[in-house]
């Protein structure tokens, strides 16, 4: 599963108990930590739309 997670393009997330686990426990400790790094991504994403790269920040005079 490893493997496959570090193959998986950015932003793409596999959760569930087909991927790790057993029993529905597992299915919503997984669920749980996918929603935290999904809303961790996202945040990232949408603070470096608003925020000027620091190439921007660079000006030639």
């Amino acid at each position: 599963m490893d493997e496959i997670e570090a193959l998986a393009p950015t932003g793409l997330y596999l959760t569930g108990s087909a991927y790790r686990g057993v029993g529905i426990p597992d299915c919503v400790r997984q669920g749980q930590e996918t929603a935290a790094a999904v809303a961790r991504y996202l945040a990232g994403q949408y603070v470096s739309r608003i925020l000027p790269s620091e190439d921007m920040t660079h000006h030639a005079d």
